[in-house]
């Protein structure tokens, strides 16, 4: 059985080494995301938006972010609010902005 959280736990260390090991982060984050983990997903989002271990690559940028925000991630949530506004899209952007505030946004950000 593979934990989620261990593996997303593991990947700040391999992220805190010299030189960060962004290979092995990224192939334990989709790892980690397929078990089901909102924190894999987020992480993966920006590695993604970055070229950290990676390719830029918007679409899986978003891809990503949306997994995330709805796997819990309140973060991921708050961002697609940001994202969704600089588009003009106001009702998709109020929408992940309300999810966010119930899972307690404010406190948490």
């Amino acid at each position: 059985l593979k934990d989620a959280k261990a593996m997303v736990a593991y990947t700040q260390h391999l992220l805190r080494s010299f030189p960060p090991k962004d290979d092995k982060v990224v192939e334990l984050l989709l790892e980690a995301s397929e078990l089901g983990s909102p924190e894999a997903a987020g992480t993966l989002a920006f590695f993604y938006e970055e070229g950290r271990g990676v390719s830029v690559c918007r679409k899986k940028f978003n891809e990503y972010l949306q997994l995330a925000a709805v796997r819990g991630s309140v973060f991921a949530q708050h961002t697609l609010a940001n994202e969704e506004m600089d588009r003009g899209n106001y009702e998709t952007a109020l929408f992940w902005r309300e999810t966010a505030a119930k899972m307690g946004e404010m406190t948490r950000l």
